[in-house]
């Protein structure tokens, strides 16, 4: 037997009772359905675009799937007078006095490299337990992560990477 316009429901909702005709039920389950498919449309649309605009396939998909390759990045050279966090995230260094780095931005992480010792850190530099550490083998390297403009939370150091 099939549902007539004219059937009535009684539906309980967080225990209050309503009476519901077929037809009302029916009117709104089909512009739910035509708003879900407006949406669903519109958000694969809005994929296609940042897809597009992400280089056409130079990204992962939104979907998941495997990325191969390598991502490399350019060593930059740390000198006393310049240190600008906006040039890159993989730096290197000698026997220098590390100067406080510029345009360091919220979030910024990276990894510098030390070529010899001893290297003297500029203020900003913030390391575990409160001190520098002593380096004594090279080259080694030292992650870093830029807490705010002036303070850069450094990682421990790893000594001898060959």
């Amino acid at each position: 037997m099939a549902l007539q316009n004219t059937d009535i429901f009684l539906v309980n909702r967080s225990g209050t009772s309503y009476k519901v005709n077929y037809q009302d039920l029916n009117a709104t389950a089909s512009t739910a359905l035509t708003n879900a498919a407006t949406a669903q449309a519109a958000a694969e649309a809005a994929q296609a675009t940042a897809d597009a605009a992400a280089g056409g396939g130079d990204s992962l998909p939104s979907t998941g799937g495997t990325m191969t390759g390598a991502i490399v990045y350019t060593e930059r050279t740390i000198t006393s007078g310049s240190f600008d966090l906006s040039q890159s995230n993989v730096w290197t260094c000698g026997a220098i006095t590390v100067p406080n780095p510029t345009n360091a931005t919220n979030g910024m992480s990276g990894i510098i490299r030390i070529t010899s010792g001893p290297v003297v850190w500029g203020s900003n530099f913030k390391f575990p337990g409160g001190a520098a550490p002593t380096i004594s083998v090279f080259p080694s390297i030292i992650p870093y992560y830029v807490q705010s403009s002036s303070v850069i939370l450094m990682g421990s150091v790893t000594q001898g990477i060959a």
